[in-house]
């Protein structure tokens, strides 16, 4: 009776956990990183150089078997790229010590494109933010910040983006006011916003500011990030997962949403991001076990 009971109860965690894993398969995912190549936007330091994608080999080896293989080399603060702490602080975190977890959150955008579209300099207000919690709730530390300019718009064209006019930058950024008011207030996970720093164009030279408060505070930063706009206030997932520079501050990161058609989404905030392994792994033991069942069962059947 227990080994029925058993096999019954495999099969249906079977079941359920596969239907899960299907949905889940079709969430749909919003990329939030620009392709690197040639026309990627980098910080114009003088004598910096560009990314670059160089060929090693490509073609077929004496065995008629076909390899592609590159090489790359670029500045970590390039395309869509995140700052580790230690890029603006000095004892700040540095990228290995970094945990994924303020990576990982709901995604909370405020969008200010409609004031960026008519002032490039904008800063992002503690105001701005305070008119979006009245509509939407709170900010809190289960966030990701995003900051929506619109500005990404821009990023086919290196001048347009930078904002280049008589040697000064124009983009759009966040306050150092609006950034120390996080820190002491809303101590989201991470902040990122879609044009090419968090601090605006006209910061003066060598100070920015917001940087300097937000790797203080240990608070990651993406930059450089795409399609902010198409989000909701509320209701996404995101993931940014950079790549791993041991004793760097920064590098390239890749950036993505997914989640917030309603709480009806398989992919819905309150899903932790380890759940599709955990399925994963939970629908090979059910099925081993199910075997192992019916294995026993053959044999036990046999010998009566």
């Amino acid at each position: 009776m227990f080994g029925q009971a058993a096999i019954f109860v495999l099969l249906f965690v079977n079941v359920v956990v596969d239907g899960f894993l299907q949905e889940l398969e079709n969430c749909s995912l919003l990329d939030l990183t620009h392709p690197f190549n040639d026309q990627t936007i980098e910080w114009p330091i003088p004598g910096q150089s560009s990314f670059r994608l160089e060929e090693v080999y490509k073609g077929e080896t004496k065995h008629g078997v076909y390899i592609s293989t590159f090489k790359y080399s670029g500045p970590e603060h390039a395309g869509t790229h995140w700052d580790a702490p230690s890029h603006f602080a000095q004892h700040g975190l540095m990228p290995e010590k970094v945990e994924l977890s303020t990576l990982i959150g709901e995604a909370c955008v405020v969008n200010v494109e409609g004031k960026v579209a008519s002032n490039p300099n904008y800063q992002l207000s503690v105001n701005d933010l305070s008119e979006w919690e009245t509509a939407n709730g709170q900010l809190d530390n289960r966030c990701v910040l995003l900051v929506a300019t619109g500005w990404d718009e821009r990023y086919a064209e290196k001048s347009r983006y930078l904002g280049i006019e008589s040697r000064s930058f124009h983009f759009p950024g966040i306050h150092p006011d609006t950034a120390q008011w996080l820190i002491d207030n809303r101590p989201v996970r991470a902040i990122g916003i879609d044009s090419m720093s968090v601090d605006y164009g006209m910061t003066p030279v060598g100070r920015f500011q917001a940087h300097q408060i937000l790797a203080g505070a240990n608070m990651p930063i993406l930059e450089s990030l795409r399609l902010l706009t198409r989000l909701p206030p509320r209701g996404a997932t995101v993931v940014a997962l950079p790549m791993k520079i041991e004793g760097g501050s920064g590098g390239p990161v890749r950036v993505v949403a997914f989640g917030w058609t309603g709480d009806q989404d398989p992919c819905r905030r309150d899903i932790p991001i380890v759940t599709a392994t955990a399925a994963s792994h939970c629908r090979i033991s059910a099925k081993l076990l199910l075997s192992l069942f019916g294995i026993y069962y053959f044999c036990h059947s046999q010998r009566q």
